[in-house]
């Protein structure tokens, strides 16, 4: 009765498997990709944007991540600058992983989870976990935000529109005034964050086994 019993609740564990939803973590492996967008003061009107390399606004330290305020080198042009030397811009960076047409995010629960170590960021700033969704052509998208605070676990979730071509994309934001390096070390804080371990397909397999010994 009791390997009977096994190979039914297998059985009905595959399913389960086989529509197992995407969750991530905090990964050096995945969190590769950076872009900045920056907003005009009044944090709405936008201004730009481009790709940058990651280090421009975060490192990882072991596997946590280390997320820096945008740090400009101070410049005469008065679209980064005024003459006091006052940020003239809102700076957005995104540190993230992007997925292309890829049939298990179309119509998925996605969900990106993790730990906040330490923020030192003070009201300037703002640190956001996100999961996006993008059309094809990149011209529109759902947003779906997560402010993250002090210490403690973090988690977001998705559901992606079930369309093929499209990109989803999940990390993290930092939105607030950049910096100039050359006139001292970072005045605004960083937030670390680290990986947070989730339960499997296979660890519960494991405890349904256990039942049956």
């Amino acid at each position: 009765m009791k390997t009977r019993a096994i190979v039914i609740l297998f059985a009905l564990l595959i399913p389960l498997a086989a529509f197992a939803q995407p969750h991530h973590t905090v990964d050096a492996g995945e969190l590769i990709n950076a872009y900045m967008n920056v907003f005009e003061l009044d944090g709405v009107t936008h201004a730009g944007g481009w790709g940058l390399p990651l280090h421009e606004l975060a490192y990882f330290d072991g596997a946590n991540i280390v997320l820096l305020p945008y740090a400009i080198p101070h410049t005469t042009d008065p679209w980064w600058y005024d003459g006091t030397g006052a940020p003239q811009k809102i700076a957005e960076g995104n540190v993230y992983h992007n997925i292309d047409n890829n049939p298990a995010y179309s119509g998925a629960t996605v969900t990106f989870s993790g730990e906040v170590i330490e923020n030192t960021f003070g009201a300037e700033h703002t640190v956001y976990a996100f999961i996006k969704d993008f059309a094809p052509d990149w011209g529109s998208s759902e947003v779906h935000l997560a402010v993250l605070g002090g210490p403690g676990d973090f988690s977001i979730t998705a559901d992606t529109i079930a369309a093929p071509d499209r990109h989803v994309q999940w990390g993290f934001m930092v939105v607030g005034p950049h910096w100039d390096p050359n006139m001292g070390p970072n005045p605004y804080g960083q937030l670390i964050a680290g990986p947070k371990v989730v339960a499997n397909e296979a660890a519960s397999w494991s405890e349904v086994k256990s039942l049956y010994r």
